[in-house]
This record gives structure tokens, sequence and C-alpha cells, in this order.
């Protein structure tokens, strides 16, 4: 459930309201791609208005997303303003170029994906929930709801609220992934009945799994400024060529830096006098996970994959110094890290997770 702000008169939106813009939605748009200016908002977006008094009034995008307002404006009249796009993506990629307001605002917005089949629904979303962040999921089967908030706020950019950034959304078949100027910054891994620790809030980036698979559903574009009747909010949502969705790769091969876990501190570069752990690496549905490592001596690497409710060791080899030594994971686990002991101070040259 769609969470709101503070305040007595405020309520969560029920599933049937949520999903009553979607059944107003045609289908029968051009690809969403890279829009060319504001002025053609209409051909590509759909927008539907809600008051706690009238229930949902459609609109047209234009009306509320304009550079005079420098974003999407939800005025003081609605609970909130909803835009879906007209086409849908089955594994989207959407980019946005945005700025979110400053936390004193208590503001509740939030841009991403959203998909229905029948009662079931996903969600995929960076949520702006006042004062923190969030790369939230929900995932509705029939009567049950599981739903995933993986705290972000301490990884979002330092000036959020003052800079546009590039944000990114990539829906996987088993994983959704948030970049933040092009670095990942949270993943979400799904289908995972034993379930992982969750890592949150904390550089390199959040990462937890949850139950539920993704359900077979066709995504549209979705924002959502809140302003619940009180006062007139604005989303600043770069118009023109900088909001796309896109279908993408189900699973596209990606190379992982191993970073300290934690930490924004990269093992590529980095000296180490003592035993060091990595920070998770998200492996969850890929079939081919290959590690690469490299010391300028010859110390000890471990890899552990997380099983059975703890971390467990499949290999542990010394290398040898200056050459590159590599390992095929062939287990079907979620999660996966390194441990390395060096011999005395010893330099990486190469750490990383290679998926295809």
């Amino acid at each position: 459930m769609i969470k709101t702000g503070v305040g007595a008169t405020k309520r969560s939106l029920t599933p049937e309201e949520l999903k009553e813009p979607l059944r107003r939605l045609g289908r029968t748009a051009p690809n969403l791609g890279l829009f060319p200016t504001l002025q053609h908002v209409d051909d590509f977006f759909v927008a539907n208005a809600y008051s706690l008094t009238d229930g949902y009034v459609e609109e047209k995008p234009s009306n509320w997303w304009k550079t005079d307002f420098g974003g999407i404006k939800c005025p003081a009249k609605y609970w909130s303003l909803i835009i879906h796009s007209k086409n849908t993506c089955k594994y989207p990629v959407l980019t946005f170029l945005a700025k979110f307001n400053p936390p004193e605002t208590h503001v509740v917005q939030r841009i991403g994906l959203e998909g229905w089949s029948g009662a079931d629904h996903n969600y995929v979303m960076l949520n702006e929930s006042e004062t923190s962040f969030y790369f939230w999921t929900e995932i509705g089967a029939g009567p049950t709801t599981v739903t995933r908030n993986l705290n972000i706020t301490n990884l979002m950019p330092s000036d959020y609220d003052t800079k546009y950034h590039t944000y990114q959304i990539k829906i996987n078949k088993q994983s959704a992934w948030l970049f933040i100027d092009g670095v990942i910054k949270a993943i979400h891994l799904f289908g995972v009945q034993d379930e992982t620790p969750a890592w949150g809030n904390n550089d390199p980036y959040a990462i937890c799994s949850v139950k539920f698979p993704l359900l077979e559903v066709e995504y549209p574009f979705y924002t959502e400024p809140q302003g619940w009747q009180e006062k007139d909010v604005i989303l600043q949502l770069y118009g023109g060529a900088r909001v796309g969705l896109y279908d993408g790769d189900p699973l596209p091969p990606l190379q992982l830096p191993i970073y300290t876990e934690n930490s924004s501190t990269k093992w590529a570069g980095s000296t180490f006098d003592s035993a060091v752990t990595s920070h998770p690496v998200p492996v969850w549905g890929y079939s081919k996970k290959v590690f690469l490592f490299q010391s300028n001596a010859a110390g000890t690497i471990a890899i552990e994959v997380y099983a059975g409710g703890d971390w467990r060791e499949v290999v542990s080899e010394t290398v040898t110094a200056n050459e590159l030594w590599d390992y095929v994971l062939n287990l079907e686990v979620p999660i996966a890290r390194l441990k390395y002991t060096p011999t005395n101070s010893d330099t990486i040259a190469v750490a990383e997770c290679n998926l295809s």
C-alpha cells in the first residue's frame, strides 16, 4: 500500500483506487523513447488527479507538466497527481533527470514503474517520503502483498535538491536496479525464499531480497507528487529529451567492482595490511559468474555465498603475486562476497565480478 504523509486527515489509497488510472490508459501510443519537448507531453502521457471528495479526475498532463512550474505540479486542490506513460515495457529501462525537494518541505513523491495484471501488481520506484529516500518495491499477488523499502537517503547526491542528476531504474527477470549518475545505488532480488539480510543506507549500494518473484506484467512510467489537498507540490522532473522509457535486456551483462563492505572503497587500487571483507555482490539469476582478482603479493582469497541462513565458504586459495586469478561460481545463490587476507601491505590491481 502506498503510504502518505503524517497527519490525522491523511490515509493510504486503496488498491482499487490505485489501479483505476491504469484502467483508463490507452496502449496505442508511440514508444516513449526520449520525447522531444513538453509540447508533446499529451501524446505520450495521461494524467489523473485524485481528491478525497471527487475521486479521480482526468487531466491533460500538459496542464500540470510545464516549464513554468519547473516540473510536474500537484496543485493544492488535489490529494495527488498521477502521470503514466501510454506505452509500456516488459523489462523497462527508465531514465530521468530530476531534482528533489529538500527534507524540510516534508513532501511525498515517487517516480518509477508500475504494472498491473488483474488484481496483482508490481511497483518499483524511487520514493521521497518526507525526510528520507527509498528504493521501494511492492509485489501484490492476490490477497498477499510484499513490500520492501531500501533506505538510500545517505546514497543520494549531497546536492539532490539544488542540482539535476540522472536517475535510472532497470527491471530484469529477477531483480530491479537503481543507478544514480551511472553508478549502482540499490538492488532488489526477487524470488529468494531463503531471504538474505538487507544492507541499507550505506555505501557502496543498498541490497535486499524479496520472497515473491516479479509478476509477468508490462510497465508504464509512473510518477506521483502528493500535496494531500493542503499545498502545491512540484516534482522537478526535467522534460524534453531527458525522460526515456525503453525495453531492455531481461538479463543484461554486468561488470561489478568489488568494494569493502559498507564502504565506497574499491578494492582495485587499494592497499590492505589486514583481512578485509567485501560488500555483498548480487549474482542472482545469472548463469555465468566470473570473479577476477590480482594482487602484488601472495595473499589468500576466499569466496563465500549466502545459503541456509549464513555465509558459507566455497573456495579459498593463495594467489600468485601479480598474476590474474579467476574463479567461475557455478552455484545458484542470491549473493556472494570475497575475503582477502594479505601478506603484509598488499596492493590490489584487479577485483571484480563479471555477470552474463
